[in-house]
């Protein structure tokens, strides 16, 4: 049955091979779906009749095939659709009228390496990458676009407008945002520019985040913890503010200043960027994106010519100390690293991406999280601005 306020699913089980499928999953107005599909594929039906609240499914009716027999669980049914090479897709998603799966059987089990990224678009469009899940269109609007990602672990994130509203998706848990509090951006000298997942971001009741706004203040949500912020330190701390990276414990984050200084709070080490201020005055360059070190000693810095800069100890390796010189038409946006810290992606604001160190070449993904569709799957809208990108 179906209890219309708490949205219950029901689970229509087709026979052997066994294939779930969860109705709804919740639903989603943005996405207009809400089927998700559990076990192998079978032949199912493209759409369901209307049950009554309180009366029992019809068994449903798989479409005439010419097959004699169900398909075995590692063989999936033959399909016209198409795809990238390297992509997975989910069994019985649904789509909008109008657009299509984007995956075909043959490529299906192509291997999907073991690294994922999400890239965020001002309008609120994130794509996912490699073994990144993808969601649908976080609701921001043009007067407040989004402005920064955060990852919460491997399946899930944090979005982050620019008046400080969050977005939570797949295992992110929605802990507070700044117009939660009654905070409006009148209130604030400028945007908000990052958020910062604390630890042990595992479930929606684990872990927080940090927010960070241009004017240097800081709002921590869940065990996210606030550690003082330009307001409080004035002699080290000069805004504009253009990131916020947390340190290995709840306790502690760094602010990226557009001068290239890092200012550590509460448990965060302090460590200077040696060399980038001097570089980008030199180079008349600026700071367009930051993200913590996996090893807890720092942060990285992206200028606006690609160059990379470290706070902190040096790292291990130095494929990050003569990156190729960026065509012109290629303006860095967007910085991720990969979960060892040997590599990093950095994204242009077009939505091309840039792979070095141990970073792998990421296919668009077509791995669907609850809640989301397939259609547009690993496009980037054109004309629309590269704010952000997160993953491993």
């Amino acid at each position: 049955g179906v209890d219309a306020s708490l949205a219950r699913p029901v689970y229509l089980v087709s026979k052997a091979p066994v294939s779930v499928l969860a109705h709804p999953s919740p639903y989603n107005a943005a996405s207009g779906s809400f089927s998700v599909v559990y076990g192998p594929p079978v032949p199912w039906p493209s759409s369901f009749p209307e049950v009554p609240i309180g009366h029992s499914s019809p068994a449903p009716t798989a479409p005439t095939t010419s097959a004699t027999t169900a398909p075995a669980p590692t063989t999936l049914p033959t399909s016209t659709t198409t795809t990238r090479p390297g992509t997975t897709t989910r069994p019985g998603t649904t789509t909008r009228p109008g657009t299509s799966p984007v995956t075909t059987a043959a490529q299906v089990s192509t291997p999907t390496p073991d690294a994922g990224l999400w890239v965020g678009h001002a309008d609120g469009t994130v794509t996912a990458y490699g073994a990144a899940e993808q969601f649908p269109r976080a609701p921001v609007s043009a007067s407040f676009p989004l402005s920064a990602l955060a990852a919460a672990g491997r399946n899930g994130y944090w979005a982050t407008s620019s008046d400080g509203g969050v977005f939570a998706y797949g295992h992110a848990g929605f802990l507070g945002s700044l117009p939660a509090l009654g905070i409006r951006s009148s209130d604030l000298a400028g945007p908000v520019v990052g958020i910062a997942a604390t630890p042990n971001n595992g479930g929606p009741n684990n872990g927080g985040y940090l927010i960070a706004s241009r004017d240097g203040g800081v709002f921590a949500f869940g065990k996210g913890r606030f550690a003082g912020s330009c307001g409080t330190a004035p002699r080290a701390c000069h805004p504009p503010v253009v990131g916020i990276a947390s340190a290995p414990n709840a306790g502690g984050y760094w602010l990226v200043l557009a001068n290239c200084n890092v200012v550590a709070f509460g448990s965060a080490k302090p460590g200077a960027a040696q060399g980038c201020a001097r570089y980008e005055d030199s180079h008349r360059c600026d700071v367009v994106a930051t993200v913590g070190r996996p090893s807890g000693l720092g942060v990285w810095i992206l200028l606006s010519d690609g160059k990379l800069f470290a706070s902190g100890p040096p790292p291990k390796g130095t494929w990050y100390e003569h990156l190729p010189r960026l065509p012109a038409s290629f303006v860095p946006a967007a910085l991720a690293v990969t979960e060892d810290g040997g590599g990093a992606w950095v994204v242009s604001n077009a939505g091309a991406m840039r792979q070095y160190g141990d970073a792998p070449a990421l296919s668009p993904s077509s791995t669907l999280g609850r809640g989301s569709y397939p259609g547009g799957l690993g496009s980037d809208p054109a004309g629309q601005r590269v704010v952000s990108a997160t993953g491993w």
